[in-house]
């Protein structure tokens, strides 16, 4: 080969790509890259489980990757103590579609038939916590509606059962239900008035048990007088 062609070879350059080209070639590096991205997030969203959660009545619905109730609320930020309520159990396993219902508990202060105690409950209302109590089937007269909600400070709550009583006069049994707080409220239910001098045991103000035998007495000869003992 002639000194002169191989000069010629030598002399040739390459040329670049062009413009265009290498743009084609980064579009498709950033494609690539961008649909291996998409397919991990749409692996990791369909891996991440979406929990209900209900919380003294609110629902919140959460997404994430807790494995247990625990996770699940500490991921949340709900704390548990020992006298509230959880279900299902801290340690139990949870998945896609799982419920959690945490209901914290809160006092009564409670008065019933007269006596006054702080009972502690995990209800969302009045109903709810007269059936926690037990009391749903006896309450006769409350001093809050069954629907009104219990915050978790507490409330002042009245409850008057229903009584079973019998009302006896001139030997004549009458048996009545009441929900009164003393013995003239029975009477005045059963608008039952007094006649001059009748003495009533036990006395008026007397608070009626269940079962309770409330007398009407005629007065002792030659009294007159009207008698509340």
């Amino acid at each position: 080969m002639s000194q002169t062609l191989r000069r010629r070879r030598r002399g040739r350059r390459r040329r670049p790509p062009a413009a265009g080209a290498i743009r084609d070639r980064l579009g498709w590096v950033a494609g690539g890259v961008i649909a291996v991205v998409a397919v991990i997030a749409v692996t990791v969203v369909s891996a991440a489980a979406e929990v209900e959660l209900i919380v003294d009545g609110e629902l919140r619905r959460m997404r994430g990757f807790a494995t247990t109730v625990d996770e699940a609320l500490t991921s949340a930020g709900v704390k548990v103590g020992a006298g509230d309520y959880l279900h299902p159990a801290a340690e139990t396993r949870i998945g896609d579609g799982s419920r959690i219902v945490v209901r914290h508990a809160r006092p009564i202060r409670l008065t019933l038939d007269g006596e006054r105690s702080t009972q502690w409950v995990t209800a969302n209302n009045v109903g709810e916590a007269l059936d926690e109590l037990g009391l749903r089937d006896r309450a006769g007269a409350l001093s809050a509606p069954t629907t009104q909600m219990l915050p978790l400070a507490g409330m002042d709550l009245t409850v008057r059962t229903r009584r079973s009583v019998v009302v006896m006069r001139d030997k004549v049994r009458m048996r009545a239900t009441t929900t009164g707080a003393t013995v003239r409220d029975v009477l005045s239910e059963q608008e039952i008035t007094l006649r001059d001098g009748e003495r009533v045991r036990p006395g008026l103000n007397r608070f009626p048990e269940e079962g309770e035998v409330i007398k009407i007495l005629p007065p002792p000869s030659g009294v007159t007088a009207l008698s509340w003992q």
